[in-house]
């Protein structure tokens, strides 16, 4: 819908036309927009900033922790191994 740049975005052609679509249909959707009442506005001495009015945050992606906690485990088993070969090596060396 839009271009990233350096301090602004720019719309693309399509995302102009879902804009309109939405205004002209009235439509609201999650983090894209809301309709809104004068009096929201005024109590918020006419600032349009789109934040005050819609939660444009990205839901957080639901982590699985149980798979997060078996690759933990499958990372401790291989540091026990390259640490006892890295305890071999020092030998050999005789480092130790």
């Amino acid at each position: 819908m839009f271009e990233e740049l350096s301090n602004q975005n720019k719309l693309t052609d399509e995302g102009v036309e879902y804009l309109a679509e939405t205004f002209l249909t009235g439509r609201e959707e999650d983090h894209h927009s809301r309709l809104v009442d004068l009096e929201e506005i005024e109590e918020n001495d006419w600032n349009l900033n789109v934040p005050r009015y819609v939660n444009t945050t990205k839901p957080e992606e639901p982590i699985d922790v149980s798979a997060k906690l078996r690759e933990l485990d499958r990372l401790a088993q291989e540091r026990q191994k390259t640490d006892a070969e890295l305890q071999e090596y020092m030998e050999v060396l005789e480092y130790r």
